[in-house]
């Protein structure tokens, strides 16, 4: 039989013809070719902003780094704002709020600035009941 290499952002379980997208949240380089295993994938990036205070992650998906998560959105793992189907909205409490396993608007009570994965709680004396805030302002003052 004749070898077929492994086609670029994919990896190919036993060296088989059934090439698979790297998991939600990883990725490949364009330079690393015949992956064999989804092991062998690289999770999403993320680095500490002092800036904003908050973890900032890019967001992976079919094996590629799409870019950071937009603000007003959090996403978690290193899966994007709109997960694909399978990756639900979970019920599991995380941050003290309703949490989001994948990936989602922000909670309310929080703000979400480009490339979060963890939410900014509002400063006291200041909330949110919507979600999808984007920046400390978008918190009101509590009447």
């Amino acid at each position: 039989s004749r070898y077929h290499p492994c086609p670029d952002r994919l990896y190919c379980p036993g060296g088989g013809a059934d090439p698979q997208p790297c998991p939600p949240g990883s990725y490949t380089s364009f330079t690393v070719k015949n992956l064999a295993e989804d092991a062998e994938c690289t999770e999403c990036e993320k680095k500490y902003n002092q800036t904003t205070r908050v973890w900032q992650s890019q967001y992976c998906d079919q094996g590629k780094m799409m870019g950071p998560c937009e603000a007003g959105y959090v996403c978690f793992k290193g899966v994007g704002p709109s997960p694909r189907p399978g990756l639900n909205i979970s019920d599991n409490e995380q941050f003290g709020v309703i949490g989001i396993q994948y990936g989602g608007l922000c909670p309310s009570g929080h703000y979400c600035p480009e490339g979060t994965i963890e939410p900014v709680p509002c400063e006291p004396g200041t909330g949110r009941f919507q979600p999808g805030a984007s920046k400390r302002e978008d918190c009101i003052k509590c009447p």
